[in-house]
């Protein structure tokens, strides 16, 4: 059986929602996030909670690195597909 592999292009709340659902369903497809941005995924609606200093990077941040590689995603930051 060939193994599935899902592209996912943009790491917002929807794209890494979509990689954990993914996941779930498929414990052993190759599971890939691209985005634009050198940083990890964030919850954009908490950058002014984080510019105000009522949370902290860890707290804004959708999926860290550690979480990635548990799930077994790959992150391909600062990558913008066309």
């Amino acid at each position: 059986i060939m193994q599935k592999k899902y592209v996912i292009i943009g790491t917002s709340a929807a794209g890494i929602a979509a990689a954990r659902t993914l996941r779930n369903l498929d414990k052993e497809a190759q599971i890939i996030c691209f985005s634009d941005e050198a940083e990890l995924p964030y919850n954009k609606c908490f950058l002014a909670d984080y510019l105000h200093q009522q949370k902290t990077e860890q707290e804004v941040h959708t999926l860290t690195r550690e979480q990635a590689a548990a799930l077994n995603i790959e992150l391909r930051l600062g990558v913008r597909v066309i």
